[in-house]
């Protein structure tokens, strides 16, 4: 395995620990995602991102690049959903596309592969979040990646072999690693706002509460004083 793969691996999963941040701070407690503009939104945001990782991607060839664009994908598809997926899909395979060379129709059909794979991951495992998340993560990156392997058919064909050898490693591996590391992170991030939702609707509870029996209190005295 070519020891600069695992340097451009790195560099990619630094930009996609940011990712997870910006879902953190920005989109989860806001539940900007939910509404119409904001599932544009996070797609274009999504998009950005995945522009930004084949930017800085490994190179085996020029033309012939190769970044975690697949693992942001089958995440967004299985977090983010249908529009979002889209709008990303579509974002970074044009920009795939404007890149050219030896490698771009390998590199768009890992974008729509990936993206198709989360998203129907989310739709035909719609409770995979409930119970052994990890293992549901690690086989969903090992679907996507050994999709991705398959996808070096569209290589012209004196590059398919010498491709095959270079990246059946880290793909089978790496790649479903960061899969299962990010999707854990934005699970638990997920976990942490539905519990700091919950705690604030009881105490909005708790308040409304409060106040029916603070005024509940206060018209049982006033018709007392009536009263007599």
């Amino acid at each position: 395995m070519d020891k600069s793969i695992v340097l451009g691996l790195i560099c990619n999963t630094a930009i996609l620990l940011a990712f997870s941040m910006l879902y953190d701070y920005s989109w989860l407690p806001k539940h900007k995602t939910k509404s119409l503009p904001g599932k544009f939104l996070a797609g274009l945001i999504i998009g950005s991102v995945g522009i930004i990782l084949m930017l800085t991607p490994w190179k085996q060839l020029p033309g012939l690049v190769f970044d975690t664009r697949s693992v942001l994908l089958s995440l967004s598809g299985l977090f983010f959903g249908l529009i979002p997926t889209i709008i990303a899909a579509t974002i970074m395979a044009i920009f795939r596309f404007l890149l050219g060379g030896p490698g771009v129709w390998m590199g768009i059909a890992v974008i729509l592969t990936a993206a198709a794979t989360g998203y129907l991951w989310r739709t035909l495992r719609p409770g995979w979040r409930n119970k052994n998340y990890i293992i549901e993560l690690t086989f969903l990156g090992l679907a996507v990646h050994f999709i991705m392997l398959g996808c070096t058919l569209l290589l012209p064909s004196d590059s398919i072999i010498p491709t095959i050898r270079n990246i059946t490693v880290p793909l089978l591996t790496i790649y479903p690693a960061g899969t299962v590391l990010l999707g854990i992170l934005m699970v638990r991030q997920m976990n942490n706002q539905e519990n700091k939702n919950i705690s604030l609707r009881l105490l909005e509870s708790e308040r409304r509460f409060i106040d029916l029996l603070t005024n509940f209190n206060y018209y049982s005295r006033y018709l007392t004083g009536m009263a007599m």
